[in-house]
């Protein structure tokens, strides 16, 4: 029998297992002051994605920039282009490029490390160079770094774009050094391709870059009343919301605000984010694993940017003496940690989210008191207290903070009870909170599992989103239009499922053996633990065609037979770092294997089992017979 929300009663019954306390909801920070735009992971700071722009291609000057990279560096084409400064390229014989003049600083110190390899011997000449050009990445809508002046390419032919991953190159790595010690991204780190021609700047927020923080553009557009609903989306986690705890936040490194999902794991917490590029559905699903069993059982999680990288990290907020401690997972390319902190919060929060307010570029903890107050804890340590008042309209139920009017301090969004549902205040802070505009919500309060403040339009000010029991997405836009359709730059016009999805929505506890006729076995011995799926750490893969491999074998003979003595001097084709290393010498101990060669010293753990072998191996265990 199915239930309700699509799972068998025995993973419910699992998951509540795991769950000692009930996910709470997440708070937002969609106000991050951008320091890092990462053009990959393998850079070392979080990947940030340029919007989409009209069409493939070379751009006109009047082409807008929306999202995160028109506030920093020009809200148009030609706003990029009245920025830009001629910079003398290095090594070139005299040539010159231009490039946005947020990145002199940084190109200044390139020439200055370079002038130093000189002067010990080591030039690396330069015949060919590009920088700006207003166009789109290969192929794509999407805006090239180029067109933003934030890239340069240098000796095409010697270094050429590989989309199979191959590196081909001439460049030293003294001189690829140097770039990536001022803060540039080398397309020759890049993990599923290879462009060593190009560096782009990653921010003054990048490890060794040079110059101060940037400062944003006004927005595009004015500040107008919310009106009515601007845009609904049925997100990928409809059928499944009992699972998560969800939130609103930029998951992806775009700016827009996606729908984030955290669930409980035996051995940690997975976050699935449905993110905005692919309109929120289950093939837009991005999956992280965070290593940290603590942080589903958390009294608050929120997201914020707390190492100044512009990624937005997990803050896990749980009861201590009294008070909340936080459990900080930073994302890289993943998410890495945890570190536990101490905090000022004290148990009487009814709400937390995470913005920068006091404008140093870093998540500051903002807490709704149960007696009707706004405290804000200065990130990243939050225990110094550096704001408190009392609310005008009482205690909310749930909070977000977003920069609506381009000021200095966020504005809070607040949800409370309303006459007929529930409605969301936008709230402006000058020496004191004052009510700015306020939005009718349909649903009443404990319907709605998140509300959040991004910027969903790309023109700069924080809009209003609701996330309803459902798991449907409202958004309410509260400025003058910006003449674009509003989700056109972090939608991709030609997007479309594909088959790679990631679902969420499935039976069972793995989402590949719906149409197995072995699903109830394989439901069965992941219930007592034999198995954990085939994609570690997730564990909601079975991968059931694939043959078992010996080391896998062990795994499940170990774990149906309780197996936990491992005196086993080893195989040596068996090292420290095979996952089943453990398994296979608890087998060997109990005598069930002896190896696959004839002296025993082999076990080859990558082998698939015979059905002759397996009939042996279960002979030892079950009957306990000898070889």
């Amino acid at each position: 029998m199915f239930t309700p929300w699509g799972v068998t009663l025995l993973t419910l019954v699992l998951i509540a297992g795991v769950m000692t306390t009930p996910i709470p909801a997440m708070g937002s920070d969609t106000s991050t002051r951008w320091d890092s735009f990462s053009e990959s992971s393998t850079c070392g700071d979080p990947y940030t994605r340029t919007p989409f722009v009209s069409k493939q291609g070379g751009l006109a000057e009047s082409e807008p920039i929306f999202g995160p990279f028109g506030t920093y560096f020009g809200r148009s084409i030609a706003e990029v282009r009245s920025s830009l400064v001629n910079w003398a390229v290095p090594f070139s014989g005299g040539r010159t490029t231009k490039v946005h003049q947020a990145m002199l600083p940084a190109l200044n110190q390139v020439a200055a490390s370079l002038a130093a390899e000189a002067s010990n011997g080591r030039v690396y000449r330069i015949t060919w160079v590009g920088g700006f050009v207003p166009r789109t990445i290969g192929g794509a809508h999407q805006l090239s770094r180029h067109g933003l002046g934030l890239a340069i390419d240098i000796n095409s032919v010697q270094n050429p774009y590989r989309a199979d991953n191959r590196l081909i190159t001439d460049m030293p790595g003294w001189f690829v050094d140097v770039w990536r010690s001022a803060g540039f991204c080398w397309g020759g780190d890049w993990k599923y391709a290879k462009d060593p021609m190009h560096f782009s700047w990653m921010g003054p927020g990048a490890k060794g870059s040079p110059g101060p923080a940037l400062s944003p553009r006004a927005p595009a557009t004015s500040v107008a009343p919310f009106g009515g609903l601007s845009a609904t989306h049925a997100t990928a986690f409809v059928p499944v919301m009992s699972r998560y705890s969800l939130g609103i936040v930029d998951g992806n490194g775009n700016g827009a605000p996606d729908v984030v999902g955290l669930r409980s794991h035996p051995d940690g917490a997975v976050i699935d984010i449905a993110t905005s590029t692919r309109g929120y559905a289950e093939c837009s699903i991005r999956r992280w694993f965070v290593p940290d069993s603590t942080v589903a059982g958390a009294r608050h999680i929120v997201f914020g940017d707390v190492d100044g990288d512009s990624g937005q990290d997990l803050i896990a907020l749980m009861p201590s003496d009294g008070g909340l401690d936080a459990r900080v997972a930073t994302r890289r390319a993943e998410f890495v940690g945890t570190i536990v902190k101490s905090t000022g919060l004290g148990s009487e929060a009814v709400s937390v989210t995470a913005a920068d307010f006091d404008g140093d570029h870093l998540a500051d903890l903002w807490e709704a008191t149960s007696d009707g107050r706004l405290k804000v804890w200065k990130g990243p340590g939050w225990s110094e207290l550096i704001h408190d008042q009392p609310l005008p309209a009482g205690v909310p139920l749930r909070i977000a903070a977003g920069d609506r009017d381009g000021g200095d301090t966020p504005e809070l969004f607040a949800l409370y009870p309303a006459q007929s549902g529930s409605r969301v205040d936008a709230l402006r802070f000058s020496g004191v909170w004052t009510g700015e505009d306020s939005i009718a919500v349909a649903g009443f309060p404990d319907s709605i599992a998140a509300i959040g403040a991004g910027d969903y339009d790309g023109d700069g000010r924080a809009d209003a989103q609701v996330l309803d029991g459902f798991g449907t997405l409202t958004v309410y836009i509260g400025n003058t239009r910006t003449g674009a359709p509003p989700s056109r730059w972090f939608l991709h016009p030609d997007w479309e499922c594909d088959d790679d999805a990631v679902p969420i929505s499935f039976v069972g506890t793995f989402y590949d053996d719906d149409d197995s006729i072995f699903q109830v076995n394989i439901e069965a011995i992941a219930g007592v633990g034999i198995t954990r799926g085939c994609n570690p750490p997730f564990g909601d893969m079975f991968c059931p065609k694939d043959l078992v491999t010996r080391g896998a074998m062990a795994a499940f003979l170990v774990r149906a037979l309780g197996l936990e003595a491992n005196t086993h001097p080893g195989f040596i084709d068996v090292g420290p770092g095979n996952i089943f290393a453990e398994d296979i010498g608890r087998l060997a101990t109990a005598g069930i294997t002896l190896g696959c060669s004839a002296g025993g010293e082999l076990f080859c753990p990558k082998d698939a089992v015979t059905r002759e072998a397996m009939a042996a191996f279960l002979d030892r265990a079950l009957l306990g017979d000898s070889p």
